[in-house]
């Protein structure tokens, strides 16, 4: 599995996932149906901005800088944007489009 730091390919959301979002949408949960022996992931704060921003077009900085622009002087948000990258994708919520070329 590519990392975040060297992925040259835009994010996109796993195929066979399951999201439920709040009424409010300040919460989801997904699952990721191909691996049933884990347990639906809940995003929230942070982490549910970042999967927003996984539309299928944008890399990993991109998707840093979408988000320095909507929150400037926030620190080390590059950071936490690569770590939930990485998170998301070791559970196969979401891929970098490298991985298929790679897989």
């Amino acid at each position: 599995m590519s990392t975040p730091e060297n992925s040259t390919g835009a994010w996109r959301h796993g195929a066979d996932v399951a999201r439920v979002d709040t009424s409010e949408a300040q919460r989801r949960a997904v699952l990721n149906l191909e691996r049933l022996d884990q347990p639906a992931v809940l995003l929230e704060g942070a982490a549910l901005i970042i999967h927003d921003a996984v539309d299928g077009t944008r890399d990993t900085q991109a998707i840093i800088d979408l988000l320095t622009l909507q929150f400037p002087g926030v620190p080390m948000l590059a950071q936490e944007v690569t770590e939930t990258l990485e998170q998301l994708a070791a559970t196969g919520i979401i891929w970098a489009e490298r991985e298929a070329q790679n897989a």
